[in-house]
């Protein structure tokens, strides 16, 4: 009779690390498919916010949340475009923002900060590109990047944020380093 309960024991002991153990795995692979899964939803939002800036506004910040999200996933940290889409979403962001500054001069534009992160992602989208298409997506998003950059440190400038003009004229330059780098143009090498 004891032999029997200390066995009973043993096996309902087993049977919970054997649940346990089938739970971990399910929710593991729940969890990296959701950070594709945030990826996706998060490039149709930019998309769509680009049909129509407008009217979908939200959507940008959505498509902001859901990149951060995905990218706590170590298999999309590994995918050079989503380190792109990061960067483009930082980059629209700050564009919105500047535009409003034109229309408004009166405007303080509160998002600077995403000039440099948008540098820092389209990097990381370099470093970790492997084909020769990714590699050329990062490097164009850069030089389409650099304008913008140079633009919120100048406005940081102009607004006595002297840290965020520092990282953004730092920024800017290393952007020019990382297109010479890859065989483009410097950026300041045009004459005005």
């Amino acid at each position: 009779m004891i032999y029997e309960s200390e066995n009973f024991y043993k096996m309902t002991y087993m049977k919970k690390i054997l649940l346990l153990l089938v739970g971990v795995l399910v929710f593991g692979t729940s969890a990296m498919a959701q950070g594709k899964k945030d990826f996706k939803k998060a490039n149709r939002l930019l998309g769509t916010y680009n049909l129509d800036p407008g009217s979908n506004a939200d959507k940008l910040e959505e498509a902001r949340g859901l990149i951060n999200s995905a990218l706590e996933d170590t298999e999309v940290q590994a995918m050079a475009k989503a380190w792109i889409l990061k960067g483009k979403i930082l980059k629209t962001s700050l564009e919105k923002e500047t535009n409003k500054l034109l229309l408004n001069p009166e405007y303080v534009v509160t998002n600077l900060g995403d000039a440099n992160e948008a540098y820092l992602a389209f990097k990381k989208g370099l470093e970790v590109a492997k084909k020769k298409f990714e590699i050329k997506d990062a490097v164009n998003n850069l030089k389409e990047t650099a304008p913008v950059v140079g633009n919120a440190a100048i406005t940081a400038f102009q607004a006595q944020d002297y840290n965020e003009a520092f990282k953004n004229f730092g920024s800017s330059l290393a952007i020019d380093d990382l297109l010479v780098s890859q065989g483009e143009e410097s950026y300041f090498s045009h004459d005005s």
